[in-house]
């Protein structure tokens, strides 16, 4: 069974494939383009629209601190406790013994 992925940025249920690859911000201007008999269809032209642009990195950038947020913890070491070679890490959580986390 395939699995797809909604975007977090858009909405759109996307196959895996279409996440692997690299993509641009491209901002295009949708025209509506009608042909005899009631053909027709959509022509996309590039456009600059900075304000566009500037939201959509926002955003981007908004979902990367959500989701990805690094973790920096204040640490105090207690006297007479040596920290052990071994740090072990969960998600969002990091756990060194012998020391604590204030």
């Amino acid at each position: 069974m395939q699995k797809r992925a909604r975007c977090p940025l858009c909405g759109m249920v996307v196959w895996r494939s279409q996440i692997e690859k690299s993509h641009n911000i491209d901002i295009l201007a949708q025209n509506r383009v009608v042909r005899a008999k009631g053909r027709g269809g959509f022509k996309f032209t590039r456009s600059e629209d900075v304000g566009l642009v500037a939201l959509v990195r926002a955003k981007i950038k908004t979902l990367y601190e959500k989701y990805f947020e690094p973790v920096f913890p204040s640490i105090a070491v207690t006297p007479r406790v040596r920290a052990r070679a071994s740090i072990l890490t969960r998600p969002s959580i990091l756990i060194v013994p012998g020391v604590s986390v204030e």
